[in-house]
């Protein structure tokens, strides 16, 4: 259960307090998450339920699978219960990474480090695809437990779908009912009234009308035109269009992982700012196809570097995006991060033409608490893996801007 969800739906006034206490009477009742009893509860909540979770800036991921070594760490019925699935350790940090369906439940991330004995960073999914991942994982699981005719002792772990058939139950025989012969009714004193009389017979024959109807020969028409000869309409269903070809899979150059990593030591040696820009755009190619680096300023994100793939990349410097009006770069700068496709107007153009109308992933590189610079990828394979590594990225190009300016610093005191 989180209560901030509770108190985001009562300030946005789309619920009314009778109806949240009465989900949360039912949640803690029948041992069931919130979000789950909220959403069961018509398509105006469950409407208004979703709105407050997409408002988050928390990364999404569209298709989690679990973990299946981690999640064995969890108490039973956590899962269902909490609506988090553990999604893998980074290998280099040791953090785990989680897919939960209400981030902003602080209870939830602390009560993860707790069960997982390590950290934890959160991930944003929908409901249904967290129970589809949950029962891929239960079907999984119960494919390896042995079936047996007998019953299971107490605690004991059994495949799920699975029930010992009906026995056949054979019908009794017939029974033959005797019934007593039908008594016979007295006649009726007088005769009954008839419901239908015939009608009286008419003393002259009337006189034969002709209201030339249907009388006049007219030639045949064919269906598919009117009386003047103009086409009929097509009255039939036609056939719905073809589906559009697949997309094809984005291919990216070299080895992910050891560009990726290749990347990381190359931004702790980088000599100077711009060479930070440059290894940054270079080094997201691990996680897409198309990376550029804007600078922030504090009217205008300037164009620093661009990868390889980028169109124009070598104009990469004269671009300009004016800051402080609400855009997705402004969201980026002092949220954390912004995940979707860029809007389709005068502000995004420029970085839409570079980037495409595919989604694309925004952070910060923060150096002093300050953003100072902005990586956006585009062409991502997996949502998840890509910000992980961007943020890891982002990350690794701060630290190196703090050593640089920490050692500008010092120079200037030593001269």
């Amino acid at each position: 259960m989180t209560v901030e969800l509770a108190r985001r739906l009562l300030a946005s006034r789309s619920i009314v307090a009778r109806e949240l206490e009465s989900a949360l009477l039912e949640s803690v009742r029948t041992r069931t998450a919130l979000v789950r009893v909220l959403m069961s509860r018509g398509a105006r909540v469950a409407k208004a339920v979703e709105r407050e979770l997409t408002r988050t800036l928390v990364p999404f991921v569209a298709r989690p699978e679990v973990d299946r070594n981690l999640v064995q760490k969890l108490p039973p019925g956590f899962v269902e219960r909490m609506l988090a699935i553990p999604l893998g350790r980074d290998r280099r940090t040791g953090v785990v990474d989680v897919a939960c369906v209400d981030p902003s439940d602080r209870h939830l991330g602390r009560e993860l480090a707790h069960q997982l004995e390590s950290p934890v960073r959160l991930y944003r999914t929908s409901l249904s695809e967290l129970l589809l991942a949950v029962d891929r994982w239960l079907d999984e699981r119960d494919a390896t437990v042995p079936s047996t005719g007998r019953t299971p002792a107490f605690g004991t772990r059994v495949a799920r779908h699975r029930s010992v058939p009906p026995a056949r139950l054979s019908l009794p025989p017939p029974v033959e009912r005797v019934e007593p012969p039908p008594e016979e009714e007295p006649a009726p004193a007088s005769s009954p009234i008839p419901l239908v009389r015939r009608p009286p017979v008419a003393d002259r024959t009337r006189r034969r009308t002709n209201p030339g109807v249907g009388t006049k020969d007219r030639a045949e028409l064919p269906f598919e035109h009117d009386e003047q000869g103009e086409p009929v309409i097509e009255l039939f269903r036609s056939k719905p269009p073809p589906a559009p070809a697949p997309s094809q899979p984005v291919r990216i150059v070299g080895a992910p992982e050891a560009t990726f990593e290749q990347a990381l030591e190359a931004l702790s040696a980088a000599p100077g700012p711009e060479s930070v820009a440059e290894l940054l755009a270079e080094g997201a190619t691990s996680a897409a196809s198309l990376a550029i680096v804007l600078a922030v300023r504090p009217a205008v994100y300037e164009g620093r570097a661009a990868s390889r793939g980028v169109p124009r990349s070598g104009a990469i410097r004269s671009l300009r995006v004016p800051a402080g009006l609400a855009s997705a770069f402004d969201t980026a700068a002092h949220s954390g991060r912004y995940l979707g496709a860029l809007p389709d107007d005068a502000v995004h153009g420029p970085v839409r033409s570079l980037l495409g109308s595919d989604e694309v992933y925004l952070c910060p590189v923060v150096v002093s608490g300050r953003p100072v610079l902005l990586l956006a990828l585009s062409g991502m394979p997996t949502s998840f893996e890509a910000t992980r590594r961007a943020d890891a990225l982002a990350a690794g190009a701060g630290e190196r801007l703090e050593a640089i300016l920490r050692s500008k610093k010092k120079n200037r005191r030593n001269n």
